[in-house]
């Protein structure tokens, strides 16, 4: 849409008896009057219109392409004002748990490593024996206990 504006902006449609010779090409004569709005001369409504809406686009776009990068960095900013806390608390969470965890990892090692050599230390093969041992005694003393009952 633009292109159109454009093109019926540069197309003159001025018959030769309208044409102001006393006035090089490309300038208005002071006849057609100033508007008071934007100064701009004018001699035919439709050009002055089509320039408008030129003028008009070619400074939203300038406005546009001026503030997108700024507007782009703030929307950044905002996401990182969001985002930041949250990943600050979880960083700060998971450090605990590393903590917790590493004191764990530390315990099951340590129990894993105490259990293994159990197997090796013989006072536990002795203590076992011992329990044999008592276990053999006590049911002796029950089996003579129930024979002097039933004697008795």
């Amino acid at each position: 849409m633009l292109q159109a504006d454009l093109e019926a902006f540069l197309q003159p449609e001025q018959d030769d008896d309208e044409l102001d010779h006393n006035h090089p090409p490309g300038t208005q004569p002071p006849a057609a009057g100033l508007d008071e709005d934007r100064q701009v001369w004018s001699a035919d409504p439709r050009t002055d219109a089509a320039a408008r809406t030129v003028a008009s686009r070619v400074a939203g776009d300038l406005a546009v392409l001026t503030n997108e990068p700024s507007l782009g960095l703030f929307r950044v900013q905002q996401h990182i004002h969001r985002a930041v806390p949250m990943v600050v608390a979880r960083k700060e969470d998971m450090l605990q748990l590393s903590t917790r965890i590493a004191g764990m990892l530390y315990d099951v090692e340590y129990a894993q490593k105490t259990v293994s050599k159990m197997a090796t230390i013989t006072n536990f093969s002795t203590i076992q024996q011992h329990l044999q041992t008592s276990i053999r005694y006590k049911e002796q003393l029950n089996a003579m206990a129930k024979e002097a009952k039933d004697k008795g």
